[in-house]
């Protein structure tokens, strides 16, 4: 039993020795491979490993090795490949850039809808979460506009739209969190600004019942705490604003609180004509 261990360590160990040896030489051999002048056999060796899926050893000779081949029959293939090594790398800022150049430069290219398509999609799945900088965000939905407008008959046209739905969904949200922003801090006055100007811009929003209940209880919060001579009008807008939200939005989550208000600001508008009185 103890001779059997001992044997199956040994070539546990020389299997081990001969792995490390191996991965020497190929380490070796591609460090000389990327210090050679042989311009041609780093070509050779870019699409091999290209083509093996060995996109960290692919991307740094195809770095190398576009600029030395602009203007040629193989500049075309070696950018688009070079894209490519981005986005298998998962650097999709970059690899959302680079096919952004790759259109540019070669619109003719059989590749040139491919590209236009997958730089809009980069830049989607850099896009952060709503709250943050939407930046990415509005360059995908660029890039799929443009993409739509450029092969409207595409059959990439379905998930461009899809896409780009999904990322204004985003911008809407963000939007709405921001305009809501004011109400959450007690600016009532920038409340009410701020969510009748989302609603112009987002006319069929998912989240124009929510908008209308916080203009109405930004107005209400508003109404209640001026002063003497802007409560009168301030009132108004109250009541304006129950009205519109009863009248289009009659639903029991916020029904009893908006009569409540209602109810609220009609005493105040009572004990307002009789100190005038």
């Amino acid at each position: 039993m103890l001779k059997k261990y001992i044997c199956g360590l040994k070539n546990t160990i020389l299997l081990f020795i001969l792995s490390s040896l191996i991965l020497t030489t190929a380490c070796n051999r591609y460090n000389r491979l990327l210090k050679s002048n042989d311009i041609e056999l780093k070509y050779e060796y870019a699409i091999k490993y290209y083509v093996e899926g060995n996109y960290n050893k692919s991307y740094p000779l195809l770095e190398e090795i576009i600029p030395l081949y602009r203007g040629t029959e193989k500049s075309e293939d070696l950018n688009f490949k070079y894209a490519y090594c981005n986005y298998y790398l998962s650097d999709f800022i970059m690899a959302g850039y680079l096919f952004q150049k790759f259109y540019n430069l070669f619109p003719a290219s059989k590749y040139a809808e491919e590209a236009m398509f997958l730089s809009g999609y980069c830049y989607y799945l850099t896009s952060s979460v709503y709250s943050l900088d939407q930046a990415n965000t509005n360059e995908s939905i660029s890039e799929f506009n443009k993409f739509r407008n450029t092969y409207p008959t595409s059959a990439l046209v379905d998930s461009a739209i899809s896409i780009s739905n999904q990322l204004k969904g985003k911008l809407e949200r963000k939007a709405y969190e921001n305009a809501r922003l004011y109400y959450t801090t007690e600016n009532y006055k920038a409340s009410v600004v701020a969510l009748q100007n989302f609603l112009r811009d987002y006319p069929n929003t998912k989240y124009e019942k929510e908008a209308n209940f916080f203009i109405l209880k930004s107005s209400y919060l508003l109404a209640m705490n001026s002063i003497i001579k802007k409560k009168e009008e301030r009132i108004n807008d109250t009541i304006d604003a129950y009205y519109n939200f009863v009248d289009n939005f009659a639903d029991e989550k916020y029904l009893k609180e908006s009569e409540d208000m209602y109810d609220s600001i009609l005493k105040e508008r009572d004990k307002l004509l009789k100190e005038d009185k």
